[in-house]
């Protein structure tokens, strides 16, 4: 069956595409495609073919790149698509003309394109990374201050950190544990504890937990001596308890400066109202480094199987949608296929489509999308 856009929605397209800034620039250009017939399949199978090949050739001529994919078995046809297409600049497509003739299938289309030459250029994801729309990720803090090294005239403290990060805005947003502290004093830490109002559970599969460790040293050079503090972070990131990264970070303070002779530098006031802004703003800047490790899916998941039904633990919010394809590789080398059958937030149930009724599965099974292959 052929597929034939209108005029006006071409039209419609284009304009839609350049007022929204999907396309700073788009252009229309014609192809032609061919493909060979083989066999006593369906005119659409070699419809395909033949716009996959037009497209192909507009990618070539523009020096881009395009990725497709048929999978076929034992002579069967078990999936044929073409997919992303936006990788070549090709925003939409128009089908002109198609005819056979001699065992070969002919097409001729207009599509509109980016023109990147003309357009602002913009970073992309890789194919094997996909961009996730988490909506909310929990953080616990521990901070550990010796209040000997830094008495109450600096207002240092586990309240304040978490009252200056609690006005900052985070993407996803940062759902904090609890909005209350207290003292250990046998380790000089504050430590997030469990208020009445508080949650016990939640529905946030990603976890950071940040451990601030707050110590003072001097360092001394020529006539000047700096009371520094200094601050180790070390992160963890979880996704459903499983360690996804954790790094360790130091920073640097200095609280106080003053001469060799014992002279305080007059500005120390406002000295140390900066440095602890900027105290404020490394800890934001840490915990946005962590967000950034959550806003990158890799998609290689463990295969699950519950009454015959496959399943993974990643969804929509992981940029998985029902378009997509995975496989899944046994330790023969065999290839193993499965479409999407349902999209859930963060669980994905597949279909086996390769001709095969059941696969045992173990611990090592995993599946990745088909276009990382």
């Amino acid at each position: 069956m052929m597929t034939k856009f209108s005029k006006l929605n071409l039209i419609l397209i284009t304009v839609l595409l350049i007022n929204t800034g999907i396309a700073k620039a788009a252009t229309t250009v014609t192809s032609e495609g061919v493909a060979a017939i083989t066999s006593t399949m369906s005119d659409t199978i070699y419809q395909k073919r033949a716009i996959e090949n037009a497209l192909q050739n507009i990618a070539i001529s523009r020096g881009q790149a395009l990725t497709s994919f048929t999978i076929i078995e034992n002579g069967q046809i078990l999936f044929d698509q073409i997919q992303s297409t936006s990788k070549a600049g090709i925003l939409s497509y128009q089908i002109l003309s198609e005819h056979k003739k001699n065992k070969q299938y002919f097409v001729k289309i207009k599509a509109v394109i980016e023109d990147h030459h003309n357009s602002t250029q913009n970073t992309q994801l890789s194919t094997s990374c996909r961009h996730t729309e988490f909506p909310a990720v929990d953080l616990t803090l521990k901070i550990k201050i010796d209040p000997q090294q830094f008495p109450p005239w600096t207002g240092l403290g586990g309240n304040w950190i978490f009252n200056e990060l609690s006005q900052k805005k985070f993407k996803p947003v940062i759902i904090f544990r609890s909005n209350r502290y207290k003292k250990n004093n046998s380790n000089n830490q504050y430590d997030l504890f469990t208020s009445s109002n508080t949650k016990k559970s939640s529905e946030n599969i990603h976890h950071i937990n940040l451990q601030l460790d707050f110590t003072k040293y001097q360092k001394e050079s020529f006539f000047v001596k700096n009371q520094i503090m200094k601050l180790v972070a070390n992160s963890e990131v979880t996704r459903n308890g499983t360690l996804i990264a954790n790094r360790s970070q130091k920073y640097e303070f200095v609280t106080k400066k003053k001469f060799g002779v014992g002279l305080p530098v007059a500005s120390n006031k406002k000295l140390w109202k900066d440095e602890k802004q900027r105290i404020i703003k490394s800890i934001v800047e840490l915990i946005n480094d962590n967000l950034d490790l959550i806003s990158c899916a890799t998609i290689n998941a463990k295969l699950k199987e519950i009454n015959n039904s496959y399943y993974i633990d990643y969804g929509s919010f992981d940029g998985i949608t029902p378009s997509d394809i995975f496989v899944l590789e046994s330790s023969d080398s065999k290839k193993f296929y499965f479409s999407v059958e349902e999209v859930r937030n963060t669980r994905t149930n597949l279909k086996l489509i390769s001709n095969i009724k059941k696969i045992e599965l173990n611990d090592g099974h995993s599946v990745r999308l088909v276009e990382e292959l």
